[in-house]
């Protein structure tokens, strides 16, 4: 049965203040050292304030490019792996793959990759992507495949690679039982290659971080899936 998606009021918490793109990538420098450069006439802009986001765009991320980039390795779940290793010693967190030895694998979609492609080439094949991006409040409270209907033509899901690397950026989300959960656009693969009518999710739990996954026509009041958008 198809849960519906009910409107939610939830916001972001309270302490929560999008960084400058300068302030992300000093933090993931510390964290990737050696990572590669950041296209600077694009930083330049951004910080001068010269390109102006829609309503709906919580503002601009810095997000390491394991596309056009081999510092995370040659495929999605060495990039991931790394990442959520790095994450993990900055907070606790409850992995169900670990716990339960999950066999299933994460694999973006060809819309965000297409997306995160373009984005690399036109920035010059950076270390670092500047993407601007919403932290999942534009589509808090729908079902994941009511978010994916209605994404907008330059719109694309933002994977659970991406979303660990923001909230080391960023890291006094997901601090309370209240705060917006956040749902990943990655594609959930069975060990016999089938795609699985799964998403999988961050949130606080128990004091910790939670990574689960739930169906995905479940819709929940305090979750939001998080996008990307090209401009």
């Amino acid at each position: 049965m198809i849960t519906t998606h009910p409107r939610s009021n939830c916001k972001y918490p309270k302490g929560h203040k999008q960084k400058s793109a300068n302030e992300q990538i000093d933090i993931l420098r510390r964290y990737f050292v050696g990572i590669g450069p950041v296209d600077e006439d694009l930083l330049g802009r951004i910080e001068e304030d010269q390109i102006k986001l829609p309503q709906y765009i919580d503002g601009w991320f810095a997000i390491p490019n394991r596309i056009g980039d081999q510092y995370f390795g040659e495929t999605y779940k060495e990039a991931e792996q790394l990442a959520m290793a790095t994450f993990g010693e900055t907070r606790k967190i409850y992995d169900f793959r670990k716990v339960r030895s999950d066999s299933r694998r994460l694999c973006p979609t060809r819309r965000t990759d297409g997306y995160l492609k373009k984005l690399s080439e036109e920035q010059g094949e950076p270390g670092i992507l500047l993407v601007p991006a919403q932290f999942g409040i534009f589509h808090q409270g729908e079902t994941f495949r009511h978010a994916q209907d209605k994404l907008r033509p330059n719109e694309f899901c933002l994977g659970v690679f991406d979303i660990i690397t923001i909230l080391l950026t960023h890291p006094e989300r997901l601090q309370g039982y209240l705060d917006l959960q956040i749902d990943c656009g990655d594609m959930i693969i069975s060990s016999s290659g089938n795609i699985q009518d799964e998403v999988s999710y961050f949130k606080f739990d128990g004091g910790q971080i939670e990574f689960g996954v739930h169906p995905i026509d479940e819709a929940n009041i305090l979750r939001g899936i998080v996008t990307g958008f090209d401009l």
